[in-house]
């Protein structure tokens, strides 16, 4: 069941990075393995409902054009965007916020990098700036993980 939870949590990353509302439906395709195929198949209702997507499963399947990736459970899961997500407006959103993402990044990090800064500020605003980096960090990492989605689907 673990396999299931992990299936329905992927297409709803994939809707959240993608950002498609969550009543827009979807269709996916699971190429499965062995005996997961039979487990997407019987519990494929219970997909459908929780992630808001037609789902299908085959594994013979091979990724389309303008889908979004998930691996899960060793099977690789399909989003098909066409028609959901314009993909040359979404790279260019993408884009734009990575770009956003690095200033600060930088910024953050040359302040971190200056002595004087971390060695007067108080200890709490030197670890507040130091998450902040994390967190722009973990942003950059997520926004490059949308951007892979759509530059690496197939053609």
């Amino acid at each position: 069941m673990q396999s299931v939870i992990e299936l329905v949590t992927a297409v709803r990353n994939i809707r959240g990075e993608m950002r498609i509302a969550p009543g827009v439906p979807l269709a996916a395709t699971v190429r499965a393995v062995d005996e997961q195929v039979a487990l997407f198949q019987e519990q494929s209702p219970l997909v459908e409902m929780l992630a808001r997507t037609r789902l299908i499963v085959d594994p013979r399947a091979s990724r389309p054009a303008n889908t979004a990736l998930a691996v899960v459970s060793a099977c690789e899961v399909y989003v098909d965007l066409t028609g959901v997500v314009d993909l040359v407006a979404e790279r260019q959103r993408l884009a734009k916020e990575v770009a956003k993402v690095e200033e600060t990044i930088a910024f953050v990090a040359q302040k971190l990098a200056r002595p004087e800064f971390v060695e007067r500020a108080p200890a709490e605003i030197v670890e507040r700036e130091r998450a902040r980096l994390a967190e722009q960090r973990t942003l950059l990492d997520k926004l490059e993980a949308s951007r892979r989605w759509i530059d690496d689907r197939p053609r």
